[in-house]
């Protein structure tokens, strides 16, 4: 299992020709591997360049387990109602304005309302344009599962908004994520999820669907950390971000996706179920 952004896929070459014809030659051969990635399941196979996955991909932050065959969320960690409710009571009562990240039918789904400042309507303009993003004005149907809530807010109100939660949250129920990459200086994105949406917990899942009962893992970020200590053999790549370089238990000697596959064909070779495929 790999990482996609800043691992397997770069962002201004994708993933690389001889990655994909590499890791296509050894998914033809039984190779058991798949991604994990914070994209939506569109968004991810939007950029995958005809690789053939057969297994579930782990999306959304590890909130989804997604079959790509079929097309449909084999499973989810999403919120409980109780907890949605309260968390969009509180965010109105401080008028704030929030996204909520539903899973309805087999569809992904984001619902919201009026705006409360320019950040989170310049987000919500630049993305209503991609084709992997379904934004709907109003209430969510009552049997959609929130995957997560999206919050555009200073960096002030977003610690005291995620401190009130923490002090309402005594059984520990919500992960918290912060995200400034697409956002002015003083502002962040606030993503809530429910706890067991990491990677770690749905890579726990796929591993009780498959033969498989060990796993490597491949990651370069801090989005990474779960599945990279969790797995029984984990590697950073060479220009990791210092946390996954510490979480992994190994580091490759090479830069992103080609050096990840090239490592993943030495393995393959030595496991007892592998073919051993020719190098091309």
């Amino acid at each position: 299992m790999t990482g996609f952004d800043g691992a397997l896929y770069d962002e201004k070459n994708g993933i690389s020709p001889y990655a994909s014809f590499e890791l296509n030659q050894l998914l033809q051969d039984g190779l058991p591997f798949t991604i994990a990635t914070e994209r939506t399941p569109a968004s991810l196979m939007a950029d995958l360049k005809g690789l053939d996955l057969r297994l579930p991909v782990i999306a959304m932050d590890g909130a989804v387990l997604y079959d790509v065959k079929d097309k449909r969320y084999r499973a989810t960690s999403g919120l409980p109602k109780e907890w949605v409710d309260r968390i969009c009571t509180l965010v109105k009562e401080k008028e704030y304005h929030y996204f909520l990240n539903v899973v309805w039918q087999n569809v992904l789904l984001i619902y919201f309302g009026e705006f409360k400042n320019e950040v989170e309507r310049e987000l919500y303009l630049s993305n209503r344009r991609s084709p992997y993003r379904n934004y709907i004005y109003g209430e969510m149907p009552e049997d959609g599962v929130v995957v997560y809530i999206l919050l555009v807010l200073q960096d002030a109100d977003a610690d005291a908004l995620e401190a009130e939660l923490k002090e309402m949250d005594t059984e520990q129920e919500l992960l918290f994520l912060r995200d400034k990459s697409e956002t002015p200086e003083t502002y962040c994105h606030l993503k809530i999820y429910h706890k067991n949406a990491t990677k770690k917990y749905m890579l726990e899942r796929l591993m009780e669907e498959i033969p498989q009962k060990k796993c490597v893992a491949f990651g370069s970020n801090r989005n990474d950390l779960s599945m990279l200590t969790s797995a029984q053999l984990s590697y950073a790549t060479a220009d990791a971000e210092a946390e996954a370089k510490a979480a992994a238990k190994r580091q490759l000697k090479g830069h992103g996706g080609d050096s990840i596959v090239r490592k993943i064909f030495r393995l393959y070779e030595r496991l007892p179920w592998g073919k051993s495929c020719p190098r091309s």
